[in-house]
């Protein structure tokens, strides 16, 4: 240290394996390197402002999509039932008969599903005619014969195929896919 009226005191700061005397000078040296310190601190700053910032709108995106996506799976999960993919129909061709009245014979099998009703789907090859029955349901490993009267809805029937209505787990009603057809009509 320096005696007299002007005593300072010296600072010593390692900086880049280099020491710099610091007592406010307005040297060249000590004015690049407090510079060069300077600038370094506020690019890390700019670097974690922009970490910081991609987090939160990556955040605020999934949020947003979250909320468009959530009422969609809720909606369409409570169509989802195990009875679609374990119900078993099958039209007994030795019973069945298609004319101006039609008896279909259908047997169930064994499987799962909350069968509520079944949807018959006639054809003449040209044209075609839809009769959904609810009333005679099918319990698991039964056998019913419908009888449906086609006069004035379908001339010359060829064809007839079934499709189930099942209630979903949320309480919807849901018609299958084609189960078995009989005869012939069908593309």
């Amino acid at each position: 240290m320096k005696r007299g009226k002007s005593a300072t005191r010296i600072q010593s700061f390692p900086f880049n394996k280099k020491i710099l005397n610091s007592k406010r000078s307005n040297s060249r040296l000590d004015f690049v390197i407090r510079k060069n310190i300077l600038s370094k601190s506020k690019r890390s700053q700019a670097n974690i402002i922009t970490v910081v910032l991609v987090i939160l709108i990556v955040i605020v995106s999934l949020i947003i999509v979250w909320n468009l996506v959530q009422p969609l799976v809720k909606r369409t999960t409570g169509d989802i039932s195990i009875g679609r993919l374990t119900l078993d129909l099958e039209i007994d061709a030795s019973q069945t008969q298609l004319g101006n009245f039609s008896t279909i014979t259908i047997a169930r099998g064994s499987g799962k599903g909350d069968l509520t009703g079944i949807k018959f789907v006639f054809t003449n090859g040209v044209n075609g005619y839809v009769f959904t029955n609810d009333t005679v349901v099918l319990k698991e490993l039964e056998t019913k014969t419908y009888g449906i009267n086609l006069t004035g809805n379908l001339v010359g029937v060829t064809g007839v195929q079934i499709y189930p209505i099942i209630e979903t787990e949320a309480g919807n009603e849901l018609i299958g896919g084609v189960y078995d057809s009989f005869g012939s009509g069908f593309s």
